[in-house]
């Protein structure tokens, strides 16, 4: 593999090879689904990728990639701004214009009579809320552990990483941020 290149911010990546196979409930399943994502290895990466080989790479399941094999070793091809997050000696990171966040505070209604009222997401599109940001790629302007203003959005990816549940946008969904003060 020494001899491989790529160019640009293309990633050559490999999936773990003892990775269980899809399932839905009990069913086994002959693909992944569209939500589902897997931390795959970078095996080689561009001059211009902000990933290097070794590091642990959050790809989408969905079929966006080439299958091939380069001296026996299966392979697969990816680039900077198709990751959804990337993890360099442990620490968590985002690629380009993407960042990753959850939310401060839950949108819940109570009612006049304590009762808790539940929200459904098409409604819950239209009200900005508060998150905090757990990586940012470094063409966003925000940083890890600024506070980011943004408005619900029912496509975003629901990515558990070291145990704490975020979510992806991308820098055009910032309403506004502030760094809080230490």
């Amino acid at each position: 593999m020494k001899d491989i290149k790529t160019t640009s911010t293309t990633v050559l990546f490999q999936w773990p090879e003892d990775e269980p196979k899809p399932k839905a409930g009990s069913i086994e399943l002959v693909d992944f689904l569209s939500k589902d994502i897997g931390w795959a290895k970078a095996v080689v990466t561009g001059p211009e990728s902000v990933i290097e080989p070794g590091d642990d790479i959050l790809l989408s399941r969905r079929v966006v990639s080439y299958d091939f094999e380069i001296d026996g070793k299966p392979l697969g091809n990816t680039s900077d701004n198709s990751c959804l997050a990337y993890k360099h000696n442990g620490e968590l990171h985002a690629t380009g214009k993407t960042f990753l966040y959850s939310w401060l505070e839950e949108k819940e209604e109570v009612s006049p009579s304590g009762i808790i009222l539940i929200r459904k997401n098409s409604t819950k599109e239209l009200e900005p809320r508060w998150a905090i940001c757990h990586a940012a790629g470094n063409q966003t302007g925000i940083s890890k552990g600024d506070h980011v203003l943004i408005a619900f959005k029912s496509d975003a990816y629901t990515l558990k990483i070291d145990g704490i549940e975020m979510h992806n946008a991308g820098v055009e969904e910032i309403i506004a941020f502030r760094t809080p003060s230490v």
